[in-house]
């Protein structure tokens, strides 16, 4: 097959959280996180270091993140996007191992003090579990990868933990889909991948001032739940599928775009590894079933293993594989329903739900069958 191209420009860097205790490697990560994006395309408009409160940048360092339970003294900080939209990390938790992440499209996050964060009219929650573990809970080495298109629109934050027994503790993504539906007037996609979470494959989404939850369906591989909804056909092979986001609202039922230089690959023949896109040999940095986009950069987050550098020719893209997209259409309405009730009982069941309602995919997004 054809190389697979990535469509934007991406910037990749990365921090190894190496000293320290538990608590303060996690205070260094999520300061870490704060400065990143204060880089890319954000300003502080509201914080707290469990201290003090108010419309400044409270978080000088990294002991000004604190973690308590809400009500108490704790930190938490609003950050705002040059095109006007807010995400919100608050440490309402008496475990520095849990965070809560929040986004207010319009930009809106109000009030807020040392021991309260602040609300949106239009406040979105991302892993609405009650204790959504983002990090390690010993002192074990960890990095922050934080990735980040040229545009500013769509960032992808990993949570590393290296060695022997490389695996992401979280992630956090969030931005601008690709090619979405043109009813879609609030283009905003989010989510923290908690480790509590498991794979489920769910972001939180804004379509029309209204919050819905948009599935990243993929197809499997059998019971491996992996890339194959034909598991005979490519099982030896290594595969990717871009992510989808595909609406679970009844009354929404359609396919809402993707996440651009996402891809979804085999976990069981590709992990901490990168692939090329003809140019470039790590154009995407593999890590548990994911493929993010890199810059190019030589990233160490296994100390006992080399990577391996695969080309994207060799790889099967399933997003445009005709035999993964035939006679699917007739499963959407069964498709969803699993998905949803697969998120209610906050399982990761929804990715045996695998389908597509596609008839091509171009360079203007997606057409719908």
């Amino acid at each position: 097959m054809a190389v697979i191209a990535l469509e934007k420009t991406w910037s990749t860097s990365v921090t190894a959280v190496n000293t320290g205790t538990s608590v303060e490697r996690a205070q260094t990560q999520l300061y870490t996180i704060k400065t990143e994006l204060l880089s890319n395309g954000f300003s502080v408009a509201l914080s707290s270091n469990g201290t003090s409160s108010g419309a400044s940048d409270y978080w000088s360092s990294a002991s000004d993140v604190n973690w308590d339970a809400d009500g108490d003294a704790h930190s938490w900080i609003v950050l705002e996007h040059s095109s006007g939209y807010q995400i919100c990390f608050d440490c309402a938790s008496n475990f520095f191992y849990n965070l809560y992440f929040y986004s207010s499209y319009s930009g809106v996050f109000t009030g807020g003090s040392t021991t309260t964060k602040p609300t949106a009219t239009d406040e979105l929650q991302s892993v609405s579990d009650a204790s959504p573990v983002w990090t390690s809970t010993d002192a074990a080495n960890r990095s922050v990868v934080f990735v980040s298109d040229s545009s500013n629109e769509n960032y992808f934050i990993l949570n590393v933990r290296p060695g022997s027994a490389t695996y992401l503790l979280s992630n956090i993504m969030f931005g601008k889909p690709t090619g979405y539906d043109t009813n879609w007037t609030e283009p905003f996609y989010m989510r923290l991948h908690s480790t509590n979470f498991g794979y489920a494959l769910g972001f939180d989404c804004r379509i029309d001032s209204t919050a819905v939850i948009a599935y990243a369906l993929y197809p499997y591989r059998g019971s491996s739940n992996y890339l194959n909804s034909d598991p005979g056909s490519y099982y030896d092979d290594l595969q990717a599928s871009k992510c989808y986001l595909v609406s679970g609202n009844r009354s929404e039922q359609r396919d809402l775009g993707y996440i651009p230089d996402l891809y979804w690959v085999d976990g069981t023949a590709i992990q901490n590894d990168y692939i090329s896109d003809g140019v470039d040999t790590k154009r995407w940095l593999c890590l548990d079933p994911l493929a993010v986009p890199n810059d190019g950069t030589s990233i160490t987050v296994n100390s006992s293993a080399t990577p391996t550098e695969y080309d994207s020719a060799d790889l099967i893209d399933m997003s445009t594989n005709v035999a993964v997209k035939a006679d699917q259409a007739t499963e959407d309405n069964e498709a969803v329903d699993v998905a949803n009730q697969g998120m209610r009982a906050g399982k990761s069941d929804i990715r045996q739900a695998s389908f597509f309602r596609l008839t091509s995919v171009g360079n203007g997004g997606i057409v719908t069958s």
